[in-house]
């Protein structure tokens, strides 16, 4: 009788440690697929908000190029108007290169807080290596950003030096025809073969040419397409391109 009773109770202590087991089992994959969660969440919040600082910074691009383009394309085309345009762009550029660090630290974080507790996000390791890949394409989409962010200042300073140029020039055609100057028989023409210090622009010469009573006034974009020195996106792979 004796003997009957410890093998029951035996047997009830097997089946509450199983059952305790199975709890903990549980209770661990509950709490890891949470606390998974919580973290892709949170680096979800952080990749939105990166998106959207982009979209801003482009949005302004957007908006300088096109006020440019209209701006040049005005037969009463005034020099100065676009030298304050240029200036814009460039601040926008800083403000861009500035932007772009900062979300970099921000994705490098919410990165490294993916891994964080990694004994308890085993379960929902799935979830958290997608959030790490999308980071990871958004990460290179920045460094990316950042180079062409630094060309477009670079270029910038270029324009406001040229758009300077031609703005000095015209006050001094302006002040030649109106006799500020003197009587002159002397016709007063520049010419100008600069050149922007970028490896999108490498070899690509601008001429800019100016005089007092010139026969017409123009502007000549002549295109020859050329390859690359190096190309952004040389190992991504791209399935197909519509």
């Amino acid at each position: 009788m004796f003997q009957k009773i410890t093998v029951v109770q035996r047997k009830r202590i097997e089946l509450v440690l199983i059952a305790i087991l199975i709890i903990g089992v549980i209770g661990y994959a509950g709490a890891g697929l949470v606390y998974a969660g919580a973290r892709v969440a949170t680096a979800d919040r952080t990749l939105n908000s990166v998106v959207s600082h982009q979209n801003k910074l482009n949005a302004t691009f957007a908006d300088i190029n096109s006020q440019l383009g209209a701006l040049t394309s005005n037969p009463t085309f005034k020099p100065q108007d676009a030298v304050a345009l240029v200036d814009r762009s460039v601040a926008n550029s800083e403000v861009a290169s500035k932007t772009i660090t900062e979300d970099d630290a921000s994705l490098s974080t919410a990165l490294k807080g993916l891994d964080d507790h990694g004994w308890l996000t085993f379960v929902g390791r799935s979830n958290l290596d997608r959030e790490a890949t999308r980071i990871g394409h958004a990460r290179k989409a920045l460094a990316a950003a950042r180079t062409i962010a630094a060309d477009k200042a670079l270029e910038g300073h270029f324009w406001h030096g040229l758009y300077s140029g031609l703005a000095d020039l015209a006050t001094l055609n302006g002040q030649s025809t109106a006799g500020l100057e003197g009587p002159s028989n002397t016709e007063t023409f520049a010419a100008l073969r600069l050149y922007i210090d970028s490896w999108r622009w490498e070899g690509v010469p601008f001429y800019l040419r100016s005089g007092k009573a010139l026969w017409k006034r123009g502007t000549d974009i002549v295109v020859q397409f050329k390859k690359a020195p190096w190309v952004l996106f040389k190992n991504t792979a791209v399935p197909r391109m519509t």
